[in-house]
């Protein structure tokens, strides 16, 4: 029978060490292991670089417009309160009369 092993890291003494753990832990541990880098490389192969991100005229910002959907209230909210400043700025120059008369 041999002996299942695996190497670990041991952080008071610095350095890989091997351990002596039970079958079932080599084996999950190298699962997981396996899946790590399975999901490592499926990441890599379909990310996006930033370089495609690159837009405009002269190509010096980044065209993030892409991740903005019809649900991102941030840009129209924004405007909202900009309008709602313009407005009380504006009444603020009313008179007494021409306030009550609105």
């Amino acid at each position: 029978m041999s002996k299942n092993t695996l190497r670990v890291y041991d952080t008071i003494a610095k350095k890989y060490v091997e351990v002596e753990v039970s079958e079932n832990v080599r084996v999950g541990y190298n699962r997981s292991q396996w899946n790590i880098d399975d999901n490592d490389k499926s990441f890599y192969q379909h990310e996006i670089q930033f370089s495609a991100l690159i837009g405009g005229i002269d190509g010096a910002f980044e065209n993030f417009h892409e991740f903005v959907t019809d649900k991102d209230v941030t840009e129209r909210n924004v405007m909202l309160h900009a309008e709602y400043d313009r407005l009380h700025s504006c009444l603020a120059l009313l008179s007494d009369d021409e306030r009550k008369l609105i």
